[in-house]
């Protein structure tokens, strides 16, 4: 993200900020991506602001924020869970799905995770697109579609894969350079530059000690959660395992 970018999530916040606290009710800003939710969280985390968060299931990658007055304690995000049916004999994308939603104009931030299974999909998107969603969807990737609102709970399909990595520390820098196959100075500006997400907050330490259970966001090389750090090798290095998210 450029500084620019990040002024204009922050400039956002302030204004739901404001609203909740004026007004005394919830306010929300979403859908944010996961760079967009580290920012926003280490504001409020900084400033002891009250907030809740929610994409509409466990896990998800793009999510809500709603700011809190102190008199509430929870809320109902304002996401539908809009399900997508077709013959299973085709074979459809997050691609094909995301696409038919920005070709009718609908603004990425209106729409969160989309789970494609064999024959359906779910979609999380603004209750406010939700009804014309319904009513202009009939095909996505040239297959018919049935849209409909799904009230039941959807569960991540999320696959992962098991990798093996041998680092000298669980200093930020190294495992970055291995997960990248970086030089240590080029994963130091990597992580400079605000590349890497830890636990949901942006990351600019290069000398951060790596934790196991950490998960870690790389941009342009995936979300991974460390599994083991400690082991050591036949040379005293350190093994690294990691699951990734594909």
């Amino acid at each position: 993200m450029s500084i620019d970018s990040d002024k204009l999530v922050i400039a956002r916040l302030e204004d739901a900020i404001r609203m909740a606290e004026t007004k005394s009710i919830p306010s929300f800003l979403g859908f944010l991506n996961s760079y967009e939710f580290s920012v926003c969280k280490s504001m409020l985390d900084k400033n002891h602001i009250k907030y809740v968060f929610s994409g509409g299931f466990n896990d998800a990658e793009r999510v809500y924020i709603s700011i809190l007055p102190d008199w509430a304690d929870d809320v109902e995000f304002p996401v539908t869970t809009l399900k997508f049916e077709y013959k299973s004999i085709y074979s459809l994308s997050h691609r094909d799905f995301l696409g038919t939603l920005m070709s009718l104009g609908i603004e990425r931030d209106k729409v969160g995770d989309i789970i494609v299974n064999s024959g359906e999909a779910f979609a999380f998107v603004c209750n406010k697109v939700a009804p014309f969603c319904i009513e202009n969807i009939t095909k996505v990737g040239g297959v018919g579609v049935k849209v409909s609102i799904f009230d039941g709970e959807v569960c991540s399909n999320t696959n992962f894969e098991i990798i093996s990595k041998t680092i000298a520390s669980d200093r930020a820098d190294c495992v970055v350079g291995a997960i990248c196959n970086f030089s240590r100075e080029k994963a130091k500006e990597f992580i400079l530059s605000g590349n890497l997400i830890v636990n949901h907050i942006v990351c600019e330490s290069i000398s951060k000690a790596i934790c196991v259970d950490d998960v870690l966001s790389i941009r342009k090389f995936g979300k991974f959660v460390v599994l083991s750090i400690d082991e050591k090798t036949r040379k005293n290095r350190n093994k690294l395992i990691l699951k990734k998210y594909i």
